[in-house]
């Protein structure tokens, strides 16, 4: 509405990939993957929603696109990094499953530059209007990429495994507790939706951007480590 007002003729819409995540792993998909049936975290409900109503926006007068970026990390990073090594500093940090998942990772310049090329490249008659894209770099198995970030930072490496099973229970659990006694403004250390995000793979196809956007990344995933510990 507020494009439609103030006559703003393009819209990068900045999604995730968890709109595209249900229950099993996704290894090399691209964006023909349906949206799951049910989501197990409001965050990625809520952007499936909102990447739905961008997609529906996409016409006339305003053109739209989504980029869905994968595990942003790099310098200023106030989520990822923070919440992982602050995890591994108190003890509650544990592999989940086998720790062969793979995963996808973008460093946020990386990220930044995707937005700008499609916010450049977006028209009525471009390819990439009305359009959703994975973006990320990978895949990488998502447990060495951690040990990583701990070696980095002078902790030591998580070892302690427990099974996928047992931690998506005590998510269910802390979720049931959670809603029975009506505590929503939380973050519990595990739900449902964290045991399948840290247990299972999530990697995508990036054909589609590097063809209709012309992407090809800046920096690897080692320089983006070297610059986020710089």
């Amino acid at each position: 509405k507020a494009c439609h007002k103030w006559h703003i003729p393009k819209m990068v819409y900045t999604s995730t990939p968890s709109v595209a995540f249900g229950e099993e792993s996704l290894c090399n998909a691209n964006e023909s993957v349906d949206y799951p049936d049910r989501y197990l975290s409001m965050y990625a409900e809520t952007k499936a929603i909102a990447e739905k109503l961008v997609m529906l926006a996409n016409g006339g007068s305003l053109s739209t696109v989504a980029i869905r970026p994968h595990l942003i990390f790099g310098p200023g990073d106030m989520n990822l990094v923070p919440r992982v090594l602050d995890a591994a500093k108190k003890g509650k940090l544990k592999i989940i499953g086998d720790g062969e998942n793979l995963v996808d990772v973008t460093y946020v310049e990386n990220a930044s530059m995707v937005h700008t090329m499609a916010l450049e490249k977006l028209s009525p008659e471009s390819p990439i209007a009305g359009k959703a894209y994975f973006l990320g770099q990978g895949p990488i198995k998502l447990w060495d990429f951690t040990n990583e970030l701990l070696k980095r930072s002078g902790e030591k490496p998580i070892t302690k495994k427990i099974s996928f099973k047992l931690a998506y229970f005590i998510g269910f659990m802390i979720e049931m507790i959670l809603k029975l006694i009506r505590k929503f403004d939380v973050h519990p250390p595990m739900t449902r939706f964290v045991a399948l995000q840290l247990g299972k793979s999530h990697c995508d196809d990036h054909a589609n951007i590097e063809r209709d956007l012309g992407y090809k990344a800046k920096f690897s995933i080692e320089e983006g480590l070297d610059r986020l510990f710089a």
